[in-house]
């Protein structure tokens, strides 16, 4: 899968390390400009760039994503997905429709709690005692997309922010990992790219309707294609037609209520 990474803080180096390592293609990676850092205060690139320069991927340093000019750029790529991790700036819709099945964001709290910036920290100064990633799609919302993948882990009685940061960062690389599948030839449809997915609640009339998460097992064929309605249990003929990532038809194979945490 040809892959675009938007990224500058080094939460992102151990999900770069491993799709590096896999076999989709990093096409290039976009990341802040170098900004005046230490007593110095000579410019210094973000962890990104400097991981990208050391595995002679291609980098640009941008403080505008959304210009003409990198949208032309990104465009160049031909990138299926975009991937944006502790970027720093906000990714617009035009960018967002750019990528042939989507763009995905990972981000290191299990949302819908500690939307926003500096999750992490608020995870340890609210008390909390457990967090984790969330994978989701972009939405013009921050941090309001749909939720593809989570994965938790509990937070140490004496552990740091630092440390905590760190074990999530490594944690993310393998849920990153886990929702990219081989692409898979069939009727024509051409590559699949199959997810798990948690709507938040209030996104779709679906969700409202049922008033819960909604887990549901779809295959998202390639742009263009008819979308199936699905009901996995009976019950009744649900219009699952959500754009879980964009411009792309879904076929929904299954599904199962999930109640809401009590919290």
């Amino acid at each position: 899968m040809n892959l675009v990474y938007l990224g500058s803080g080094e939460f992102g180096v151990p999900c770069l390390d491993a799709l590096k390592a896999s076999r989709h293609a990093l096409a290039l990676v976009v990341t802040q400009p170098a900004n005046p850092a230490g007593r110095g205060r000579k410019p210094q690139s973000t962890p990104v760039a400097q991981w990208a320069a050391a595995h002679g991927v291609p980098v640009v340093e941008t403080d505008n994503v959304n210009s003409p000019e990198m949208l032309t750029r990104i465009a160049d790529c031909r990138p299926e997905v975009l991937v944006v991790i502790a970027f720093g700036q906000k990714i617009g819709p035009e960018l967002v429709r750019l990528p042939a099945k989507g763009a995905i964001n990972v981000h290191a709290s299990l949302l819908p709690k500690y939307r926003g910036a500096a999750p992490i920290n608020w995870a340890i100064l609210r008390g909390e005692t457990h967090t984790g990633n969330s994978i989701i799609t972009l939405a013009e919302k921050i941090d309001a997309g749909d939720i593809l993948a989570q994965s938790g882990t509990a937070i140490g009685l004496l552990e740091t922010a630092g440390e905590l940061h760190d074990r999530l960062a490594q944690s993310a690389a393998p849920l990153l990992l886990d929702r990219f599948v081989q692409s898979r030839r069939g009727s024509g449809a051409g590559p699949g790219f199959v997810v798990e997915a948690f709507l938040q609640v209030g996104q779709t009339a679906l969700d409202r309707q049922h008033l819960g998460k909604l887990r549901l097992r779809i295959e998202c064929p390639v742009a263009g294609h008819t979308a199936d309605r699905g009901h996995g249990d009976g019950s009744g003929d649900h219009a699952c037609q959500h754009r879980f990532i964009h411009d792309l038809s879904l076929k929904v194979r299954g599904w199962r209520h999930v109640p809401l945490d009590s919290s």
